[in-house]
Formats: structure tokens, sequence, C-alpha cells
């Protein structure tokens, strides 16, 4: 028995048209994927630069702490 996408270009458009229907739908599933991975990684990002600017502060205060507490 043939294959009917073979015998008729019909069918053969029809069958395409339902592939790139079912490809644009996994490649839009993907893509909200991506961009879900990328708003996760710019909250670390963020999380990351104010807790080291926090770590930076706080060094710099408790030197300076230091300093003046060995000055009096």
């Amino acid at each position: 028995m043939k294959d009917i996408e073979t015998e008729s270009l019909e069918a053969h458009v029809a069958l395409c048209e339902q592939r790139y229907k079912a490809l644009e739908l996994r490649l839009e599933s993907v893509e909200n994927k991506v961009d879900g991975i990328r708003k996760t990684i710019d909250a670390i990002k963020d999380t990351i630069i104010r807790t080291a600017f926090g770590i930076g502060i706080s060094i710099i205060a408790a030197l300076c702490i230091t300093v003046w507490a060995i000055k009096i």
C-alpha cells in the first residue's frame, strides 16, 4: 500500500501544514522556557550583585571602625 502523501499533492500540503503547526507550537514552547530561564538568571544576577555590594560596604565599614578604634 502506497503512502497517500506520495500520491496526492493536496494530502502532502495538508500534512505539511499540520507538521509546521506542530513545529511552531513546539518552538513557541521552547521560546517560553528560554524566556523563563533568562528571567531567572537575571534575578539571580541582580541578587548576587546586591549581595556583593552589601558585603563590600560591610567590609569597608568594619575597616573604618577598626581604624577609628585603633586611633582612639
